[in-house]
C-alpha cells in the first residue's frame, strides 16, 4: 500500500498534474486545428496514455483519507472505492480510440475520437 503522505505519491501526483496541464493546453488546440497526427505527436500521445495507464493501476494501491480523516488502506476498500468512482472515466481516457480511427477509413471521425482525452481534465476535481 502507498500511503497518502508517501514521497512517491507526492511525486506521482506532480507528474499527473503536469500531464493534466499539458492535456488542458494542447488537446483543445489539436482537436480544433490538427487534421493529421505526425509520428512525433503519436509517440507523445502514446507516452501520455501509458502514464495515465500506470496511474490507473497505481490507484488500486493508493491509500486515501475517508470522510473522518482516517486512512483507508484495505485493498478491497480501495479497489471498490476506485471502481465505483473514477475508474471508468480513467479507463475511457486511455483507450487509443483516435489511433484506431486513424488506421481506418473514418478520416474526420479521428478528430472527434480525441474528445475523450478531455475527460482527463475532470481529474482536476479530485
Amino acid at each position: 500500500m502507498i500511503l497518502p503522505d508517501d514521497p512517491f505519491k507526492k511525486k506521482w501526483d506532480l507528474i499527473i498534474a503536469f500531464m493534466l496541464i499539458f492535456t488542458a493546453l494542447v488537446s483543445p488546440y489539436r482537436i480544433a486545428f490538427v487534421d493529421v497526427d505526425t509520428l512525433e505527436w503519436t509517440v507523445i500521445e502514446t507516452l501520455i496514455d501509458c502514464i495515465f495507464g500506470v496511474d490507473l493501476v497505481l490507484n488500486f494501491f493508493f491509500a486515501y483519507y475517508d470522510n473522518q480523516d482516517d486512512v483507508v488502506d484495505g485493498r478491497k476498500k480501495i479497489a471498490m472505492s476506485y471502481l465505483y468512482g473514477w475508474f471508468f472515466i480513467d479507463l475511457l481516457t486511455i483507450l487509443p480510440i483516435s489511433q484506431i480511427m486513424n488506421t481506418s477509413d473514418f478520416g474526420n471521425l479521428a478528430k472527434i475520437a480525441r474528445l475523450p482525452k478531455l475527460y482527463r481534465l475532470i481529474k482536476v476535481l479530485r
